[in-house]
């Protein structure tokens, strides 16, 4: 009877000191009120990493256990284990800078079901999949983040399907939350490497790319779409991958001259009003003495970082001149742009960056060249 009561009072004790410190997640690990969480998550500094453990709310059994670089647990290093509610090992994957090197998953048996290795550049070198019973098997499922990075299945965004048909493997990745088909693809190896075609779907089943390939990996034929389902191009390729031909529409399905697939950001009045703008400006500015100024001969780079509404985000020096003053009056001027079309690639708006080079002679800003994208 007094031990019974220890057991319970080191038990009310032991889950009153965590208490304060839980984070409660849900199925996705995001945080949330107590009523709400599928697992409580515990973390603890040791030596230089952090230990953190998830547990299911449900019946107090470990979920996860593994060792992250920085206090946030945004960088996992080490070996990371997942365990079904009856305890069951599921998942054992070892990490370096938050790369899953080497990930093995288990049946419920406890035999492996796959083993995926990647190198240090996240690129995969091995995979191989067995049935319960240790034979060999040509399918897989696996999980990808909405960085398209490897991640357990109650964190992902896509699910990955991989089975090979005849000397094909066919790969298919479907979204988490709807259920539906995000991709289509075939491929000559089971990593991946050499495509044959695929095509590419949105998030409300309208389809955003279909890509046909040579025996070479490189694009033989592709057709290209607007997020309303229009058409924004078609192109054929040579066998080294050069377009030969392409048509383009606009985004009202009306054939156009124009190149729909790759439109930069640009100033809403206009590149070159608006460089003639910015030039006139430059040379308007007399907050820099103009007898010091017209000694000053060098050129200045200037990045653009555009939002994907075209907005400017930002607007910095990426390569200085010899003439600090000058580089400062000249970005001054360029910050002034805060409005731009956005950067499109067939149809879809990006954030991009644009680098622009100043000129100027005598104090004097002469040219303004586009030197990359």
């Amino acid at each position: 009877m007094l031990k019974t009561l220890i057991a319970f009072l080191f038990l009310l004790l032991g889950q009153s000191s965590f208490a304060a410190d839980t984070t409660w997640l849900n199925r996705q690990w995001i945080k949330t009120g107590k009523e709400n969480a599928s697992y409580y998550s515990l973390v603890a500094k040791e030596a230089s990493s952090w230990h953190r453990q998830i547990f299911y709310v449900l019946n107090g059994q470990l979920y996860m256990n593994g060792f992250y670089s920085d206090a946030a647990c945004n960088t996992k290093t080490g070996n990371f284990k997942y365990y079904s509610p009856n305890g069951l090992l599921t998942d054992s994957v070892v990490y370096q800078n938050n790369i899953a090197l080497y990930n093995c998953i288990f049946h419920d048996n406890g035999q492996k079901k796959t083993v995926l290795i990647h190198n240090e550049k996240n690129i995969a070198t091995y995979v191989n999949s067995w049935d319960r019973f240790g034979n060999e098997s040509y399918l897989d499922t696996f999980y990808h983040d909405n960085k398209g990075q490897d991640c357990h299945k109650d964190t992902a965004f896509l699910k990955g399907i991989i089975n090979k048909e005849d000397s094909i493997w066919r790969l298919r990745f479907y979204y988490i939350d709807n259920g539906r088909l995000y991709i289509t693809a075939y491929f000559k190896e089971r990593l991946c490497k050499t495509r044959v075609k695929y095509s590419v779907w949105r998030h409300q089943e309208m389809q955003r790319d279909s890509v046909l390939f040579n025996d070479n990996g490189k694009k033989k034929e592709a057709w290209y779409f607007y997020n309303n389902g229009n058409k924004n191009a078609w192109q054929t390729y040579d066998s080294s991958g050069k377009i030969v031909i392409a048509r383009n529409w606009d985004e009202n399905g009306i054939e156009t001259k124009a190149d729909t697939s790759s439109i930069h950001a640009l100033p809403v009045e206009g590149y070159k009003a608006w460089e003639k703008r910015l030039m006139k400006q430059m040379n308007n500015d007399n907050s820099l003495d103009w007898k010091y100024r017209r000694d000053l001969y060098s050129s200045v780079y200037i990045s653009f970082f555009v939002n994907e509404d075209g907005t400017l985000k930002s607007a910095a020096i990426k390569e200085a001149s010899l003439y600090p003053a000058m580089d400062t009056l000249i970005l001054n001027a360029c910050k002034g742009t805060l409005l731009w079309k956005p950067c499109s690639i067939h149809g879809r708006r990006r954030p991009c960056t644009r680098v622009k080079c100043f000129s100027y002679v005598a104090g004097v800003v002469l040219k303004a060249k586009d030197m990359y994208y």
